[in-house]
């Protein structure tokens, strides 16, 4: 009798101490969080739980970030098909999945899991739009395969088993395949190519295009409907739809506005709409060169726009838009050339005293030349010219030129000259020598400065 305890002891023992066996004990289970009926561009979402099927806790690596690393457990792949609207079927293109957006880390012990008895814990979130075209109609099944290679844990001490594998030691490599979960892919009401063929954007530019660095670039730009038929689009004044960009870059200047739900816009035949083209050539950076060759274009991109209601009511999510693919209309390609007439110098006329405070106009000289075709306002009632002067006093000094004064091609004048009374502030401290005076001017109709580049003054 206590031999056969003595058996039954041990032998609960070697089990307890024996490692877990997650293929045996796991499953996945694949769980739609979007509609199982969607249009290709809406998002799929889908989340990956682990379930214990066993009377004991199991551990497991919970996906984070990219899993194509051969140093990140685990690694996920898509396994599936496609069945056409047509009948015909093909294997989805397979690949590692992105688990959500967390960064991948070869420090992986960190994210295991501990699946308790009976229950459940979730892996990662994931989506499945990256396996269809935009436009995609028919069916998928797909399944998620999950694999464990038993690749250690980095950085760790190579022989510290505890910190490389922590508590999926002695574990050997597994592979576990979740459910098959079945997605139907609706059509689109239009195709994206066709709105692209029926929309045309015209675009007009004052002056050639050509505009002086401290101006507000102007145009008129038109988004018209060229086919023979009435589409309900998002009205151009709706929150990123319409950007600047690069030739066939993606615009990166949008213009922050409403809802698109709450801009519908019906455009008939031969039907034109403008957009606010202002807005966007006031956002742009202008003094990143002196040409810029652009695009106009309207870019409805097929998300929702509010996720969390998408998840309850898709359609309510996109409202009228929510039959229309993602599409892109641009206009052609335009140059803009930043001009800089106005030339602002620095002209130093006697060395600077060794104490005491004097009139700036005595020492230098702020000359500013229109080296331009036309003659340019500086000043008026609403916005006067201002300038800001760096002295070697130490200090700066804030000037307003009223009144009502234009500045005629290729002319200059010294604006020192204009105003004479500015003085130095005293310090008791006579100023080193060679030191450097800046300055700059500028109007509150203007979007940049002008500067000019400093000058070395010498003292007596």
């Amino acid at each position: 009798m206590f031999a056969l305890l003595l058996s039954v002891t041990v032998s609960a023992c070697q089990q307890q101490s024996s490692p877990p066996q997650p293929e045996r004990d796991l499953t996945l289970e694949l769980v739609a969080r979007t509609p199982a009926r969607t249009h290709a561009w809406w998002p799929s979402v889908v989340e990956v739980w682990a379930v214990n099927h066993s009377d004991h806790a199991v551990p497991i690596v919970r996906a984070m970030g990219e899993s194509w690393d051969d140093l990140v457990e685990p690694f996920l792949a898509w396994r599936g098909t496609l069945t056409n609207s047509d009948g015909t079927s093909s294997v989805l293109p397979t690949g590692a999945a992105h688990a959500g957006c967390g960064l991948h880390s070869t420090s992986w012990v960190q994210n295991i899991l501990s699946v308790p008895p009976g229950g459940r814990e979730k892996l990662f979130v994931g989506g499945l739009n990256g396996l269809f075209a935009r436009e995609q109609s028919g069916t998928i099944d797909v399944q998620l395969e999950y694999t464990y290679r038993g690749r250690p844990s980095l950085p760790s001490p190579p022989t510290d088993e505890l910190q490389r594998f922590g508590a999926l030691a002695g574990v050997a490599p597994f592979r576990l395949q979740s459910n098959e979960l079945r997605v139907e892919l609706l059509p689109p009401a239009i195709s994206g190519s066709e709105l692209v063929r029926d929309f045309s954007i015209e675009v007009e530019l004052e002056n050639e295009g050509r505009f002086a660095e401290f101006g507000i670039p102007h145009g008129r730009a038109l988004l018209r409907n060229v086919s023979n038929r009435t589409h309900r689009i998002v009205h151009p004044t709706a929150a990123g739809i319409v950007g600047l960009a690069r030739p066939d870059g993606w615009p990166s200047t949008r213009r922050f506005g409403p809802d698109f739900r709450e801009q519908p816009l019906d455009l008939g035949p031969g039907a034109r709409v403008e957009i606010e083209f202002d807005e966007l050539l006031c956002l742009h950076p202008w003094w990143m060169g002196p040409t810029h060759d652009l695009q106009l274009a309207y870019v409805w991109s097929g998300l929702p726009a509010d996720q969390a209601l998408f998840e309850r009511d898709p359609r309510a999510a996109y409202g009228h838009m929510a039959d229309v693919p993602p599409f892109v209309v641009r206009s052609s390609t335009f140059r803009i050339e930043i001009t800089k007439p106005l030339v602002l110098e620095i002209v130093p006329r006697a060395p600077l005293p060794k104490a005491g405070s004097y009139a700036l106009s005595d020492v230098l000289g702020l000359r500013l030349r229109n080296v331009g075709e036309v003659s340019i306002s500086l000043s008026d009632a609403k916005a006067p010219l201002e300038a800001t002067v760096h002295t070697p006093d130490g200090w700066l000094h804030f000037l307003d030129f009223s009144g009502e004064f234009a500045l005629p091609a290729h002319a200059e004048i010294d604006l020192f000259r204009l105003d004479a009374n500015v003085r130095s502030v005293e310090t008791g401290v006579p100023p080193r020598a060679n030191e450097l005076a800046g300055a700059s001017i500028k109007r509150a109709v203007w979007t940049r400065p002008v500067g000019a580049l400093q000058v070395a003054l010498e003292r007596r």
